[in-house]
């Protein structure tokens, strides 16, 4: 798919470290409680329905977003209008679980891979980082 970067190994191993963090660590399927006062959820798999709410939680299909691969490491750069039409490709064929966030995490995304859907924003940035420090400046920005 020609509108998705793979981030380099290096850095997409770091943009991993610090998504993986928001997801939880007493259940390893959702978003952690430790980052977000309230998260939304979506059970399930029909466009019709997960489509419309992608796009009401984020409006901006121009706007970058990282996705990563729990189970890979493995970091895309891409449009959020590109994983919203393409979502399906992007997540059940993988067979993974997917995180993603815009650059700033404004919010979270975070896909389990039996058709679950956490969205959140976050009250505080992961790995104990302040809330001024973007994770994507903190790892050497770029895509290439």
């Amino acid at each position: 798919m020609r509108n998705v970067q793979q981030v380099a190994p290096g850095k997409s191993s770091a943009i991993y470290e610090v998504l993986i963090d928001y997801s939880s660590l007493v259940i390893d399927r959702m978003l952690s409680e430790h980052y977000f006062s309230s998260v939304e959820l979506l059970s399930d798999n029909h466009n019709d329905v997960v489509t419309p709410w992608l796009e009401a939680r984020e409006a901006d299909s121009e706007r970058h977003v990282l996705l990563t691969l729990r189970d890979h490491r493995t970091t895309f750069c891409l449009k959020w209008g590109v994983f919203c039409r393409n979502r399906v490709n992007l997540t059940f064929d993988t067979n993974d679980d997917v995180i993603v966030s815009p650059l700033d995490e404004e919010w979270v995304l975070y896909y389990f891979h039996e058709e679950i859907f956490f969205w959140g924003e976050p009250t505080k940035k992961a790995i104990g980082r302040k809330a001024t420090t973007p994770f994507w400046e903190s790892t050497n920005s770029g895509a290439s």
